[in-house]
């Protein structure tokens, strides 16, 4: 499984032309799940990140456009596995 530390993905090939950090702007509160530093130069990092607003909506960015090509590796199978089942809880 993934852990505090654990990288995913890189053995698939890049993240895609897009990516999504957090900024000043963001929502209290967001969680910060992942990160790949310094992806497109020195502070262009993405990250993935969880938010839950006050009336209970669940929001998840995975901070990269191509992601979704990382869905076939187990350890990150779990994970959305895991995303899916916190997204479906009342």
């Amino acid at each position: 499984g993934l852990g505090d530390g654990s990288s995913f993905g890189q053995e698939l090939g890049g993240y895609g032309i897009e990516i999504d950090s957090t900024t000043s702007s963001t929502p209290a509160g967001t969680i910060v799940l992942a990160e790949v530093p310094d992806l497109y130069g020195p502070g262009l990092t993405a990250q993935m990140t969880y938010y839950e607003t006050p009336q209970g909506a669940k929001v998840f960015s995975a901070g990269t456009i191509d992601f979704g090509g990382t869905a076939r590796l187990s350890s990150v199978h779990r994970m959305l596995e895991n995303l899916w089942a916190r997204l479906a809880q009342p």
